[in-house]
């Protein structure tokens, strides 16, 4: 990170390195059990927005890989992650089926402003 703000001021490096430092503090500080919580209630908003049962298990299912501490995020390690076969599944999710983006973004946007 030093070297890529080497053209930044002094001032905006130690802001940035102190940022760092506090975010990696707070973060393995933090209550996993507050972040699952919060999860479920952000899910739970989104449900309405996804037309169906198996789309919402498999968002769900989704949004759990990428937040997860997996080092490598592709649509075959997510589907390892998430115990399917293969990728088509989540594929299908973002591809095929009908679901309210604009709902769930504006869902996602509230609950953002919220917290």
């Amino acid at each position: 990170m030093r070297d890529a703000a080497a053209a930044c001021s002094p001032y905006f490096v130690k802001r940035i390195e102190e940022f760092a430092a506090t975010a990696s503090v707070s973060i393995a500080t933090v209550d996993v059990g507050v972040w699952e919580v919060a999860l479920d209630e952000l899910l739970a908003r989104v449900a309405a927005s996804l037309g169906g049962e198996q789309p919402r298990r498999q968002a769900e299912a989704y949004a759990r890989g990428l937040l997860s501490s997996k080092e490598r995020k592709n649509g075959w390690t997510l589907a390892e992650y998430i115990h399917d076969a293969g990728p088509q599944k989540t594929q299908r999710l973002l591809n095929e089926y009908s679901w309210n983006e604009n709902g769930v973004r504006d869902v996602i946007r509230s609950y953002a402003l919220e917290h």
